[in-house]
């Protein structure tokens, strides 16, 4: 008996270590899959990275949420972002239209021939129309499928224009504002073909027309801004600056906010053309300024991103916040308390708190050759013929 039982003790211990090494070796087995796993993912996250101009871990670790990617056939050479989607201009100056949601092509068709220069593309969904804005002409297509069709009493899909046209435009009602290439701010009226009026502000038009109430309001290049009744197309106010304003003019309440080369950021009041405060910064400004909430940013050379109080009170000089000297780009977004810069010369984007100016969060996109933000969704155009689609936030 002791023998058996030692006989069996023996081969219960054998069966033991049997399944025991079975059983590591399916461990060993689960572990190489999960490994193999892991690295599958991660060679699929690092041909993301490299696929798009910017992947999404990078995405991720500034608060961003890519959308879509649209790899174009031909270079994109402009792309005019609008709610329900993007409009895209090739070098043959032919026009795509591309859906919000998915990034799909919707219809492809002609903006104009090589001689055209296309200025802007303006959507008009209301009598689903577009005003394509050519240097000497507007064409005008159906929002739905792309082919020229004409509005109203203009009876033609092709307007020629009496004032050249040199800046991108607003519409207001039944006109297309923008500004002339010899200084005038031109009401044109699209529904029925033709150039209701115009109103010179000077030798040129240095930033584009903005729309606030019953005003349209732009810079010329000697340094004067104009507050132009919108119906009446005559002047209700300037203010003379010591130089040429930089573009864009922004507009946040009852306040419009001007950086100059005169190395001043001023607030203008809307209404009356009272200039309420003007700081004096370091350097001639480059770029416009970005207002959200009760701030207004402003990039100054040298110095990085300055955060100032939109409407402070008893602050003739205004009143600063902080400053970020780390942020060398502009403001081009924010959402819940976040800033997302861009600096085109280093192709640099960085996220930024908007409290204190505290960087969370840097970047490179190197291959970004154009970044442009409509509310909080960031186009960007990387190597000329990918366009991706991003949203500061969660995506929802």
């Amino acid at each position: 008996m002791p023998r058996i039982a030692a006989r069996a003790n023996h081969a219960f211990f054998a069966a033991s270590v049997l399944a025991l090494t079975a059983m590591g070796a399916g461990m060993a087995a689960n572990d190489q899959i999960m490994n193999e796993a892991k690295a599958d993912h991660q060679r699929q996250m690092e041909e993301l990275e490299n696929r798009m101009p910017l992947g999404p871990l990078r995405a991720k670790s500034l608060g961003l949420t890519p959308r879509w990617q649209l790899d174009a056939p031909d270079p994109i050479v402009q792309f005019f972002p609008h709610n329900a989607g993007v409009f895209t201009i090739n070098q043959h100056n032919e026009l795509s239209k591309i859906s919000g949601d998915k990034g799909t092509l919707l219809w492809h068709t002609h903006g104009g021939n090589s001689a055209d220069q296309i200025i802007d593309v303006i959507a008009i969904d209301d009598i689903d129309r577009i005003l394509i804005v050519r240097t000497t002409s507007v064409l005008t297509i159906s929002n739905s499928t792309g082919n020229p069709s004409f509005i109203g009493e203009a009876r033609s899909s092709l307007q020629q224009l009496q004032w050249l046209a040199d800046t991108t435009g607003v519409v207001d009602g039944p006109y297309l504002i923008y500004g002339g290439l010899s200084g005038e701010i031109v009401w044109q009226g699209y529904t029925h073909g033709f150039t209701e009026g115009a109103h010179r502000i000077g030798r040129r038009v240095a930033t584009p027309p903005v729309i606030s109430d019953t005003l349209v309001i732009a810079g010329s290049a000697s340094g004067t801004i104009f507050g132009l009744d919108v119906k009446r197309r005559s002047k209700r106010w300037t203010v003379s600056l010591l130089a040429a304003p930089t573009a864009p003019l922004t507009v946040h309440g009852q306040l419009l906010f001007v950086a100059s080369k005169d190395q001043h950021l001023r607030a203008i009041n809307t209404d009356t053309g009272v200039v309420e405060w003007a700081r004096l910064l370091e350097s001639p400004l480059q770029h416009g300024p970005y207002a959200a909430a009760d701030s207004v940013y402003q990039q100054v050379p040298d110095r990085g991103l300055v955060c100032l109080e939109a409407r402070p009170k008893h602050a003739p000089e205004g009143m600063e916040r902080w400053t970020a000297p780390t942020v060398t780009g502009n403001v081009i977004a924010d959402k819940d308390g976040m800033l997302i810069t861009w600096d085109a010369d280093k192709r640099v984007m960085q996220s930024v708190s908007a409290s204190t100016g505290v960087v969370e969060a840097t970047a490179a996109i190197p291959e970004a050759l154009n970044v442009t933000a409509d509310g909080d969704l960031i186009y960007i155009l990387g190597h000329s013929t990918r366009l991706q689609l991003l949203r500061l936030g969660s995506g929802d």
